[in-house]
Order: C-alpha cells, then sequence, then structure tokens
C-alpha cells in the first residue's frame, strides 16, 4: 500500500502533467494521525507526523517553483495526549514517563503489533514484540502481554501500555 509521501507525489505530478496551465485543487489529508491519535499509539502518530511533514515540504516546494500556488495546512484535535506522557502500567505519579526517542525505533502500529502477538505463542511474545519496538521488555511486562492474550484483551490495546 502506498504511503502519504507516495500518493501525494503521485497526485501533484498527474495534475501538473494535466492542468499545467490551468491550475488545481488538490486535498490532501494524513487522517492515519487522528487513527493513532484515537488509539492512544504514540509511535505510528509519530510516524504519521513525521510523514505528513515530508509531504508539506514537497508540497511547499511544488508552490514556491509554480508561483501560482495557495497552500492551506490545518489540523484536527490532538486526542492522545502525546505530548503528556503517561503512566506506566499499574503506576503512579512517580511512574509518569515520557520517551520520545523510543517512538523512532517502532515500526509498525500498536494495532499491526497486537495482531502480530495475537498470533504468536506466549514463550515468543517478548521477542516478537522487540522485533517490531526495539524494545526489551522485562519478565513482568512480558507477563503483561501473556496475561492480556490468556483474558482475552486486546493485544493493540496491551502493546500500547508498553511502548
Amino acid at each position: 500500500q502506498p504511503d502519504l509521501l507516495q500518493m501525494a507525489t503521485t497526485a501533484l505530478n498527474l495534475f501538473e502533467e494535466e492542468n499545467n496551465n490551468k491550475g488545481f485543487f488538490l486535498m490532501i489529508e494524513g487522517s492515519r494521525i487522528d487513527h493513532a491519535e484515537h488509539s492512544n499509539d504514540a509511535a505510528a502518530a509519530y510516524h504519521e507526523v513525521v510523514q505528513f511533514e515530508k509531504v508539506f515540504k514537497l508540497v511547499m516546494d511544488v508552490a514556491k517553483r509554480r508561483g501560482d500556488t495557495l497552500v492551506i495546512a490545518t489540523a484536527d484535535h490532538e486526542t492522545g495526549g502525546i505530548s503528556l506522557g503517561r503512566s506506566v502500567y499499574g503506576g503512579s505519579i512517580d511512574g509518569y514517563n515520557w520517551y520520545p526517542a523510543i517512538l523512532k525505533g517502532v515500526t509498525r502500529s500498536a494495532e499491526t503489533i497486537g495482531r502480530i502477538l495475537e498470533n504468536t505463542t506466549t514463550d515468543n511474545l517478548g521477542s516478537t514484540f522487540h522485533t517490531y519496538t526495539g524494545i526489551t521488555l522485562t519478565q513482568e511486562e512480558i507477563n503483561q502481554l501473556i496475561n492480556a492474550k490468556q483474558n482475552n484483551i486486546e493485544m493493540w490495546y496491551a502493546a500500547t501500555r508498553l511502548i
């Protein structure tokens, strides 16, 4: 599936080829940001914002080159508290953490990681989680995933609690 930058590049190229002198209207929406925020999936939100920044740069480059283009960027609400951090699983205010550098190493959304973990044996939950996040879990955290799996708690939710 193409990402937002690939889709925007293709759309801009097509419009410029077809309508070079006529002008055109193009709306590009980074809707996956909102999806990630509603799921409290900080890593996916981070990667979606980075992707949107690349798209915005592309659009601004096209606008500057053309000289006849108006670019309007607007934002939806931020729902996931990404700038606030979170309380660790079962923790108190002393356990309130925010480690944004970790988000760069997460290679899949919590939703995708959850689907993968649902199909992973309990013996491999820690290593599988590490493969897609770069995070090495403690035995207590692995036990949280095992508990979630055994109690039919959605694994994407369990994953967001550990990222």
